[in-house]
């Protein structure tokens, strides 16, 4: 494959994993990262074009910044792995796209609702209408990692594994570290 392809071919495989990952924006401030099933695909995302994730201001998502390429060298994926985790990823757009407006339009109309007058009851079933969303993604989002696990073979699955835990251990010990009140020696 021409490098021009396998860049095309790369910043599309990240670009649907970055639209798939839209929805978390809320979630994850509660979720545990350790626990979460998503995170297996959460290497493979990084928005190389430009495009900024839904929710986030505009801003990219703090651990969000792993570079394609680098993960893709890593598990030294062949081509044809490539053209199916392509096709795997452009197919699960018609199903994520429609779930993702509907939580982007139902968020704005909670806050909307929240700055308003509107009962609590009509908050409770907008949020519970929003989780029901976010169930979706999560469940839809989980049948992709699946469909991609199964285009890698045992030890790619191995390397990934092994990736996805360093990367927990760099997040554990930033976390650890900013909450350290800073040690003055005694004299």
């Amino acid at each position: 494959m021409k490098p021009t392809s396998r860049n095309v071919v790369l910043g599309a495989i990240a670009l649907c994993l970055v639209s798939t990952a839209g929805y978390l924006t809320t979630a994850n401030a509660t979720a545990p990262e350790a626990n979460r099933p998503e995170a297996l695909l959460d290497l493979f995302i990084a928005d190389r074009s430009g495009n900024r994730q839904p929710g986030t201001g505009g801003k990219s998502r703090p651990g969000r910044g792993d570079n394609p390429d680098q993960v893709f060298e890593q598990l030294d994926l062949n081509e044809d792995q490539l053209s199916q985790i392509r096709t795997i990823r452009e197919s699960s757009r018609t199903t994520l796209q429609p779930l993702r407006e509907q939580m982007r339009a139902g968020h704005q109309e909670l806050r909307s609702l929240m700055a308003s007058n509107a009962s609590t009851d009509e908050l409770r079933q907008r949020h519970s209408t929003l989780m029901n969303l976010e169930q979706q993604m999560r469940a839809e989002r989980f049948e992709v990692m699946l469909q991609i696990r199964e285009v890698l073979t045992p030890e790619q699955r191995t390397e990934l594994a092994n990736m996805l835990e360093q990367r927990r251990s760099q997040k554990r010990q930033g976390k650890s570290g900013s909450n350290r009140a800073p040690q003055n020696p005694t004299s």
